[in-house]
């Protein structure tokens, strides 16, 4: 029972998700390589708020004329019951001829839309006509998606529940086989009781050994070997 549960605490990362958790919600699913593309005036964006795309735009890139450029990086996650990011620190465009360059960023704003399934960004009204313009160089996103809808079972929720039907199961199989097999009664009929009665005595000792750095404990506190 403890193997099959410390099994469960080490794969348990691999199945519920790889820890893109921001303002509560988990984004996992947001992090194939490609990430996710939105459709926009100025041509295809791809986001990926887990920042794992390939090459050096990993949470926000688009193409300009051949080349691939760099719209923002992880700066703020912010707000609870409307969750945005915002990305800043992109690759510089100039808008035009001796105006002063200025960095790509993005903003999206995560709105729960529990038939979304994941969803796909769209561009707002705040969207730049073009890509590089004297006044905004910030692409605006409103993705409605499932992932930012409350409700349901948080990570710790379903360890729980797993652990106690892993519990109830345990229980319930062994005292039967016991009961009905061995004609075992009483406490006999608990799986494994011997250990379960030594178990405390076996974590105390283990507590006083440790405290103790590997010292001899007073006379009688272990068995002779």
């Amino acid at each position: 029972m403890l193997l099959s549960l410390l099994v469960l605490l080490l794969v348990s990362p691999r199945v519920f998700g790889d820890g893109c958790i921001h303002g509560g919600f988990d984004f996992s699913t947001l992090s194939p390589a490609k990430g996710i593309t939105a459709s926009t005036d100025v041509g295809d964006i791809t986001l990926n708020p887990c920042g794992t795309m390939t090459g050096d735009s990993q949470f926000c890139s688009f193409n300009d004329a051949g080349v691939q450029r760099d719209c923002g990086r992880i700066d703020q996650w912010s707000g609870e019951d409307s969750l945005s990011l915002t990305l800043t620190g992109g690759d510089f465009c100039t808008p035009r001829m001796g105006a002063p360059r200025s960095e790509y960023g993005a903003t999206i704003y995560f709105r729960c839309d529990s038939s979304a399934g994941v969803g796909t960004p769209k561009p707002t009204d705040a969207f730049p006509a073009s890509r590089c313009t004297d006044t905004q160089t910030e692409f605006v996103f409103e993705w409605r998606t499932s992932l930012v809808c409350k409700g349901g079972l948080s990570f710790g929720g379903v360890m729980l529940i797993i652990i106690l039907v892993c519990t109830l199961l345990y229980l319930g199989c062994g005292f039967g086989y016991l009961w009905f097999r061995k004609g075992a009664r009483g406490l006999q009929a608990i799986p494994n009781w011997a250990f379960w009665k030594a178990l405390p005595r076996l974590v105390l000792d283990g507590f006083l050994f440790a405290f103790s750095f590997g010292k001899k404990l007073p006379t009688g506190a272990y068995s002779a070997i």
